[in-house]
C-alpha cells in the first residue's frame, strides 16, 4: 500500500508571507479551514 502526500502552494509556509493581496491574514486556523474547503471542492475528486 502506498501513502500519498500532496504538497501545494496553498499549504506551505513562506517566510514573510503574513497577508494576502486583499490584506487578509494567512496561516490562521480560519484561513487553513477555508483553503482545505476550496481544495476539497476543486481538487479532490471523490468516487
Amino acid at each position: 500500500m502506498f501513502q500519498h502526500f500532496i504538497i501545494t502552494r496553498f499549504n506551505l509556509r513562506k517566510k514573510g508571507w503574513e497577508q494576502t493581496q486583499g490584506n487578509t491574514k494567512v496561516l490562521t486556523d480560519e484561513w487553513m479551514d477555508n483553503r482545505l474547503e476550496l481544495f476539497e471542492k476543486y481538487c479532490y475528486a471523490r468516487a
